[in-house]
């Protein structure tokens, strides 16, 4: 058995509970947990091809990629697989009246230059943890301001009646949901399965339109 030892982290900032997961081929060999300064240590047994990968939820969302290295710390930079940047999510025309901010739920698609192989591992379960969404946040009426690594991102949003909003005996509104998503400059994004398809590669400005589907 070996030991590895490595840190996670983005633009030089330490990434806390990173999920990071040594990877042989398609089987996963081991897996821990960055504490609080983005470090972690796991043990595997050596295998051909041995690979890290941080799944990065806090701070700055993606995924980070490096071989595994016996001898030396392996740095695990979001950078050095595509850069992160700054997604800002808006509902335009302001919330209805009665329901808070939507949820939104956030899957990547493609990052960078990892291969599908390795980016269908972002959603792979992992010990009991199994996940609808790579990344769920809830907006509020200023908006959503978050780091996505630059690629492709397939978000959807939901709107449920707050509790203490509803009548005594009323029957409850269905919920809303993105009805229509587009960038600042007024481009529509592209639905896929219920949601939208974010394209990533700089500062974005997303608008959504809410409604009845």
């Amino acid at each position: 058995m070996t030991e590895l030892r490595g840190r996670v982290t983005a633009a030089d900032a330490p990434i806390p509970a990173a999920e990071v997961l040594a990877v042989a081929g398609d089987a996963l060999a081991g897996h821990a947990e960055t504490d609080a300064d983005g470090r972690f240590a796991l043990t595997v047994t050596p295998a051909p091809g041995l690979r890290l990968l941080a799944r990065c939820r806090r701070h700055a969302a993606g995924l980070a990629l490096a071989p595994a290295a016996e001898e030396d710390e392996v740095a695990l930079r979001l950078e050095d697989v595509a850069p992160p940047w700054p997604v800002r999510f808006t509902v335009g025309g302001g919330l209805p009246d009665g329901f808070p901010g939507p949820v939104l739920r956030l899957v990547p698609l493609a990052l960078g230059a990892l291969t599908a192989t390795d980016v269908k591992w972002a959603m792979r379960p992992v010990g009991e943890r199994s996940d609808s969404a790579y990344l769920s946040e809830a907006m509020t009426a200023d908006g959503l301001a978050l780091l996505l690594q630059a690629g492709r991102w397939w978000f959807a949003a939901r709107l449920v009646l707050a509790s203490d909003a509803r009548a005594a005996g009323a029957v409850d509104p269905p919920p809303l949901h993105a009805v229509a998503a587009q960038l600042a400059d007024g481009t529509p994004l592209d639905a896929m399965r219920g949601g939208w398809v974010l394209p990533v590669g700089g500062p974005t400005a997303v608008s959504l339109t809410i409604g009845e589907r």
